[in-house]
């Protein structure tokens, strides 16, 4: 059953003429108070490793911005707008990364959930200080290409309490992932580091 809902919610492929968007849940099982905002930039640095056309493996460099040149490339709409966040509490499964629009934070397309990295029906838990305030969790990465997990990420969280009682945080880790055949696009395994940075919404 969680496989189907994944599938439902991670159908974050682009649909012609404009984004399709993803289904929007509450996670009521962190226990760590939510941040407020819930949505901050999110950066990526890292390669893609692919085969060329001569049968060789070569890496390409990606980040934020390729992912989300390459999304609106596929709907064939702008980036103008749009940013790239990491969403708290995305979905009931975990937090995602989503392409946003910056007006009214709409979620355009989900390009991942990080998802169960706390999960004690899956025999899954994260390490989290006294205080509450860091925690370190190893999530699965998925994506809208299958119901089933495609990479992993070791989650760093870092909570912080503002003047004015507000909770913000840094988000940050590694993670790798698979991309699967997509038309004339081989399979891709990318690496790389994420980190968070301001609230947008």
């Amino acid at each position: 059953m969680k496989n189907y809902i994944l599938a439902l919610m991670l159908l974050g492929g682009l649909e012609a003429g404009g984004f399709k968007a993803s289904a929007q849940t509450t996670n009521n099982s962190s226990t760590n108070t939510p941040p407020s905002p819930t949505e901050f930039l999110w950066t990526f640095s890292g390669l893609s490793y692919e085969t060329n056309a001569a049968g060789n493996i070569i890496a390409k460099t990606i980040s934020d911005k390729t992912m989300l040149a390459e999304a609106v490339a596929a709907a064939n709409v702008s980036a103008e707008g749009k940013a790239v966040v990491y969403h708290i509490n995305g979905s009931s499964f975990g937090d995602t990364v989503d392409i946003v629009s910056r007006t009214n934070g709409e979620v355009l397309q989900t390009l991942f959930g990080y998802f169960f990295g706390d999960d004690a029906s899956l025999g899954r838990m994260a390490i989290t200080n006294g205080k509450s305030t860091q925690v370190k969790e190893i999530d699965y990465i998925y994506t809208g290409q299958n119901s089933h997990s495609l990479g992993a990420s070791l989650t760093s969280k870092t909570y912080v309490t503002n003047r004015n009682k507000t909770v913000d945080l840094v988000a940050e880790g590694p993670m790798h992932w698979l991309i699967n055949p997509d038309g004339t696009n081989g399979a891709r395994i990318c690496t790389g580091t994420f980190i968070t940075g301001k609230p947008l919404f």
